[in-house]
């Protein structure tokens, strides 16, 4: 009996240090698992440091070279570097913006680009309807006027919606213009659109720039009395308009 208890006690104590190990272990184990995810962390924050700071770097390059240097060319290079750097979508957001700035003049299928992905990822209605206004004028270069029309309401929509009725306005009289352009030439849309645009300007805020519209506006009317064929309706409302200018 006295062999057995002795045993048991033996074996108590194996089991007891055993079991203590394992609690070390673990605790070790853990420790050692925090400060790994510790140092993850750490990795990880100074990937995202390097990346911002060369966003910005090149971003900033890049539109250095477009507006001071003149040379479009390089700035879209140095946009697109920018562009794959970006580290979400309100940084990706802003080098398309610029890139369409950057291929204003020089390729506009680069510009209906960057203005379908402005449209798509941006986080307001504005930007997203400042994304489908590049996208129009691109449309409108590269000679589908009905797309263009089709871009510049969709954009007024969503300015619209957003309160600012002098961009909705100003869309809508590009979509006016655009109405006209060889191989769509609608009179009856423009027509539509400048009506559409007269409604909504009662409601922008009065000021130089509802003045502005209100004069683009009755001057797109008149021409369209006169492509109609109405020639003495439109030179009365010319002179109406013009007699009206002088005397603000």
């Amino acid at each position: 009996m006295k062999k057995m208890a002795i045993l048991c006690g033996v074996l108590f104590c194996i089991a007891a240090g055993i079991g203590a190990y394992a609690a070390i272990s673990r605790s070790v184990g853990t420790e050692n698992a925090a400060a790994a995810r510790v140092e993850q962390q750490a990795r990880e924050a100074q990937y995202v440091r390097e990346r911002d700071e060369k966003y910005r770097r090149l971003l900033e390059q890049g539109t250095r070279e477009l507006y001071e240097l003149k040379d479009a060319r390089s700035a879209r290079q140095t946009l697109e570097q920018a562009l794959d750097t970006a580290l979400d979508d309100t940084q990706r957001y802003q080098a398309w913006r610029w890139l369409a700035e950057a291929a204003e003049d020089t390729d506009p299928a680069l510009r209906k680009k960057a203005g379908q992905q402005m449209a798509a990822i941006g986080k307001s209605g504005r930007e997203r309807s400042e994304g489908l206004f590049v996208a129009a004028q691109a449309e409108e270069k590269l000679g589908a006027a009905r797309e263009a029309v089709k871009g510049y309401r969709a954009a007024a929509a969503g300015y619209e919606k957003e309160g600012d009725f002098i961009e909705a306005c100003r869309c809508l009289q590009y979509a006016a213009d655009a109405a006209l352009l060889p191989g769509l030439r609608d009179i009856r849309l423009c027509k539509n659109i400048l009506a559409q645009e007269e409604k909504l300007l009662k409601r922008a805020e009065e000021g130089s720039k509802r003045d502005m519209l209100l004069y683009d506006l009755q001057l797109a009317k008149a021409d369209i009395e006169r492509r109609e064929g109405h020639k003495e309706e439109a030179q009365r409302k010319f002179a109406e308009i013009e007699g009206n200018s002088e005397k603000r």
